[in-house]
């Protein structure tokens, strides 16, 4: 059965993933670049990369796995 919206506890989860998406990514750019992406950028920049490339597909996938509408 699927919920129509996001509870208080669904938005806690929700973000709590997302932020382990972004340390994957922020990890992957380490690993592409040899080095700390740190050292070439904000956190704030890396994150917002993050949500302008990936977050509407992410949050699709995730609400459709945690059969949300």
């Amino acid at each position: 059965m699927s919920k129509d919206k996001m509870t208080p506890k669904d938005l806690k989860d929700f973000m709590k993933d997302q932020c382990k998406e972004i340390e994957k990514y922020k990890w992957c750019l380490g690993v592409q670049l040899h080095h700390d992406p740190l050292l070439d950028r904000s956190y704030n920049e890396i994150c917002t990369e993050w949500i302008n490339n990936f977050s509407i597909q992410y949050r699709k996938e995730w609400k459709d796995k945690h059969n949300i509408k």
